[in-house]
């Protein structure tokens, strides 16, 4: 049965983890971030299983390993140990997603979300419309602004103040090699983007462009110098994406990205 452990267990260093830790980066990333989440929980089999949870208002993470298959075992403890959290959501292998979809347990279905993995395969330049650049004390603010602006886009639910958007922006100021943002051709900043760094991946996030500077390819113009940042370090691009809108990727696909797998999100009720 599956009990609680630290964030250091070996189960993340394990093999099969591994094999999945560029699909399952979020539950890294939630691990390396939980100062900011004080509930945060993390339960395992310590073999095949990893659940996840930062709060009751988020949804339980849930990494399996291709050997399991027992998703009811994963349900009965989730919904007794997350109760309070309404409704109960999980983000999980799309194998996960269909043996719940198949008995029905999918409620509210045309809210499930789903995540796109990619990987570089072979990058494609293209032919750049004004410059990669770093950003200044008094753009911190408006880099702030687009933070929160992709949160909302991508993170409908995460709600944080404004101090939590400028302590991000201003890492755009002091990690200038892996914070990044495209300027056109009048100096203006148009999109942003950085490179988280593990060990074997750069993971490329956070990428945005105003609403009014959009068709115009900056953000693929941004994500390819991304791209030959990480590879500079030796590492291999991947990113994340939105699988259901489409424009997004398009972009990735269209400077060298491949779909390595897809992750989704969704609400769960098991009918009697």
């Amino acid at each position: 049965m599956f009990k609680l452990i630290d964030f250091d267990d070996k189960i993340f260093t394990s093999q099969q983890f591994r094999k999945d830790e560029i699909s399952f980066n979020l539950i890294l990333t939630l691990i390396q971030k939980r100062e900011y989440y004080p509930q945060i929980k993390c339960y395992s089999d310590q073999k095949d299983v990893i659940i996840l949870n930062t709060d009751a208002n988020h949804p339980v993470v849930v990494w399996t390993s291709e050997n399991f298959n027992d998703f009811e075992l994963i349900y009965n403890f989730v919904s007794k140990v997350f109760s309070k959290n309404e409704p109960l959501s999980l983000t999980a292998k799309q194998s996960c997603y269909q043996f719940f979809q198949k008995r029905n347990w999918v409620s509210d279905d045309e809210n499930t979300k789903i995540l796109g993995v990619y990987k570089l395969d072979k990058l494609i330049d293209i032919e750049k419309q004004g410059y990669l650049d770093c950003v200044k004390s008094t753009d911190v603010e408006i880099v702030a602004n687009m933070i929160k602006a992709f949160e909302e886009d991508a993170l409908p639910e995460e709600k944080h103040p404004f101090s939590y958007y400028l302590e991000q922006a201003n890492k755009y100021t002091t990690l200038t090699y892996t914070h990044k943002v495209w300027k056109n051709e009048n100096g203006n900043i148009v999109s942003i983007g950085h490179i988280n760094n593990s060990e074997n991946t750069g993971r490329i996030g956070q990428i945005y462009t105003v609403p009014t500077e959009r068709g115009k390819s900056y953000a693929k113009m941004l994500v390819v110098e991304l791209a030959k940042i990480t590879l500079k370090n030796n590492l291999m691009p991947v990113l994340y994406t939105n699988f259901q809108y489409e424009p997004s990727n398009k972009c990735y696909q269209a400077v060298g990205f491949e779909l390595l797998n897809t992750i989704y999100t969704y609400s769960v009720k098991k009918i009697a």
